[in-house]
C-alpha cells in the first residue's frame, strides 16, 4: 500500500477541531493523535492494517504514527479533533505507553464526549484563538473521558519500538540523526533500525529528517517574531548544516523557494 507522511497534523503544537464530510484519504501517518466522531452516516477506516466500520454515534482514535486511510462514503459527516504532541504530555505522564483503543462504540457515552467539544472553535488550520492553556485543558478533558470510559491498550512490541524511535526523531531532528545514532540510542543494529523505519517512512532517513527540518523552517519563516532573523540563521536553528542542503530540502518539500511571512522571497 502506498502512503505518505501527513505534514498538516505534525507540528508539536497542532490543535484543531474540524467538521467535514468523509471525502476519503489515502494511507498516511503523523505524530499527532486524531479523534474522529461520526455524526451522520457511516464510514470505513483502515488503521494499522485493520479495517473498521464506524457507525453514526461511534468514535475512533488514530494514535501517533499509526498508518491509516479512509474510504470515501456519501452523506457521512464527521468531527475531527487533532491533538499535537505538545498537548499529549499530561496523558503520557499519566498512562505511560498506553493508548486509547481504536474503535469506541458506546454511543451514549460518546455523546457526552462530543458535548465537551462545544468550547473549541472549528478551524481547518492551527489558527484558533485559544491559548495554549485552553488547548491543553480541552485535550486533557477529552482524553480523560476516553480513558475513564474505555480500556486503554498497550501497543505490540514492534509498534511500541517504532513509536519510541519516531518520537525521538521528532524531538531531536535539529541534532545529528543517522541510522548509526539511532542504533546506538536504542541498542539495535543499523539493519534492524532500517527495517523498523522502512514501513513508516518509505524514504531514506536523511530525506525524512530534512523534510521535518524544512517544515520547522517554514513555521519560523512565517512567524513575524523572526522578522530580523536571516534565512540561513533560521535554517541553522532547524538543524541544516549547509545552505545548499536547506534550499534543496525546502524546494523538494514546497516546490518553491522559501519566503517570509510578508511574501518576501529569500
Amino acid at each position: 500500500m502506498a502512503f505518505y507522511y501527513d505534514y498538516h497534523a505534525d507540528a508539536p503544537g497542532a490543535f484543531l477541531l474540524k467538521q467535514h464530510e468523509n471525502l476519503g484519504f489515502k494511507a498516511h501517518f503523523h505524530a499527532a493523535m486524531e479523534i474522529y466522531f461520526v455524526l451522520t452516516g457511516r464510514m470505513q477506516a483502515e488503521i494499522s492494517g485493520t479495517l473498521y466500520d464506524i457507525d453514526a454515534g461511534e468514535m475512533f482514535v488514530v494514535n501517533p504514527f499509526e498508518i491509516h486511510s479512509y474510504i470515501r462514503t456519501e452523506n457521512t459527516l464527521v468531527n475531527v479533533l487533532i491533538i499535537g504532541n505538545e498537548y499529549l504530555s499530561d496523558f503520557k505522564a499519566e498512562y505511560g505507553n498506553q493508548f486509547p483503543q481504536t474503535h469506541l462504540t458506546n454511543k451514549p457515552y460518546n455523546a457526552d464526549i462530543l458535548a465537551t467539544l462545544k468550547g473549541i472553535p472549528f478551524s481547518f488550520y492551527n489558527n484558533t484563538t485559544l491559548s495554549n492553556l485552553a488547548k491543553k485543558g480541552h485535550s486533557n478533558l477529552v482524553l480523560a473521558k476516553i480513558a475513564d470510559g474505555y480500556e486503554l491498550v498497550t501497543p505490540s512490541v514492534p509498534q511500541e519500538q517504532v513509536i519510541k524511535i519516531m518520537r525521538f526523531i521528532y524531538e531531536n531532528y535539529c541534532q545529528k540523526i543517522t541510522l548509526e545514532t539511532l542504533a546506538e540510542e536504542f541498542n539495535y543494529t543499523k539493519t534492524s533500525i532500517s527495517r523498523l523505519l522502512s514501513k513508516h517512512l518509505r524514504m531514506d532517513l536523511r530525506s525524512f529528517v530534512n523534510k521535518l527540518r524544512a517544515e520547522q523552517a517554514e513555521l519560523l519563516l512565517n512567524d513575524p517574531k523572526n522578522a530580523k532573523l536571516s534565512v540561513l540563521h533560521i535554517a541553522s536553528l532547524c538543524g541544516f548544516d549547509s545552505p545548499a542542503t536547506f534550499y534543496r530540502a525546502y524546494k523538494r518539500r514546497y516546490n518553491r523557494n522559501p519566503r517570509k511571512f510578508d511574501g518576501t522571497l529569500l
